[in-house]
């Protein structure tokens, strides 16, 4: 029998969401058997809870968004993700504003947190989500492929092709949770220059910058560039070159597709179980991602006894 878990102490961040642009105090507190991850509203009356699981998902639009009696909670899939890759099962997220503090864009803030306070062994049992047999899903609207594998643990790869140049076709691939920490937790998310202006006019990454996303130009630098991103990020310190446009290049050769892994982590969070099988994901993002969970939630074994 292998014992659920939840945090020894409660851990606190704070910041701006991408979309949003709005500033909250995040805090995770320590949850009872069988709480598994829930969200709470700090920041209105009576503080309401919203549990993260499938049946409250109501957008998937560059992140994925939560809803329980009409109460929202914007990016939960980089929080989530950090949770479970440290085999936590329950957890109080209580948040004073409508998204989750992007940070630097990807985990490592928040594993690194999560891992200085430690876990507490509970009493009940961990109920794993695994499979019998071989399977496979395809989203034909985002032209995503996922083959899911029995396994005793969870592990992962993905491939990505958006058919830039300045990412190239690249994959990732994760043996372990255990290993999420250094090989996947620091991978930030990321966009494409022509893309800002169109989120932007989307309300979307109100709250974006170089300091909490990658940005990649697929071509020589003009002087329209310039001036269109110092338009809408004053002030902002750009490395001006064909490829990522941030001051330091790259943490990871691969840095987009171990983001994307990640974000598949984060949204199968959402079966609210931990993860005992493995994927391969092609082309994955947040709907199709969400789109597998609920694929997976009637197809996920009972528990072995």
């Amino acid at each position: 029998m292998e014992r659920q878990y939840t945090l020894q102490a409660a851990v606190s961040f704070s910041g701006r969401g991408l979309h949003t642009g709005e500033h909250a105090q995040l805090e995770i507190f320590p949850a009872a058997d069988n709480h598994g991850f829930q969200f709470q509203r700090t920041d209105l009356k009576d503080k309401p809870v919203i549990p993260a699981h499938l049946d409250g998902v109501t957008g998937t639009a560059r992140g994925t968004s939560l809803s329980y009696q009409g109460v929202e909670i914007h990016t939960v899939e980089h929080i989530l993700a950090a949770l479970v890759s440290l085999g936590i099962d329950n957890a109080l997220i209580g948040v004073s504003g409508p998204e989750i503090p992007i940070l630097d864009g990807s985990a490592r803030e928040f594993v690194q947190q999560l891992q200085a306070v430690g876990r507490q062994a509970q009493q009940a049992e961990k109920t794993f989500a695994q499979v019998q047999e071989g399977l496979e899903f395809h989203d034909p609207q985002k032209d995503a492929t996922y083959r899911i594998s029995p396994a005793d643990s969870f592990s992962i790869d993905t491939h990505i092709d958006f058919g830039n140049k300045s990412l190239g076709r690249q994959s990732a691939h994760l043996a372990s949770l255990q290993s999420f920490p250094e090989e996947i937790a620091p991978a930030r998310t990321f966009c494409f220059f022509h893309e800002i202006e169109h989120l932007r006019a989307a309300n979307l990454i109100k709250g974006g910058s170089l300091k909490s996303a990658l940005v990649f130009l697929d071509e020589v630098p003009t002087l329209a560039h310039r001036e269109k991103f110092a338009q809408l990020f004053p002030g902002e310190k750009v490395e001006w070159a064909e490829g990522v446009l941030n001051k330091g290049g790259l943490r990871y050769s691969n840095e987009p597709a171990r983001h994307k892994l990640l974000d598949v982590i984060g949204d199968l969070a959402l079966l609210g179980k931990p993860l005992a099988f493995h994927v391969e994901a092609t082309k994955p993002g947040h709907a199709s991602n969400v789109a597998l969970a609920r694929f997976l939630s009637d197809k996920i074994s009972p528990p072995k006894r």
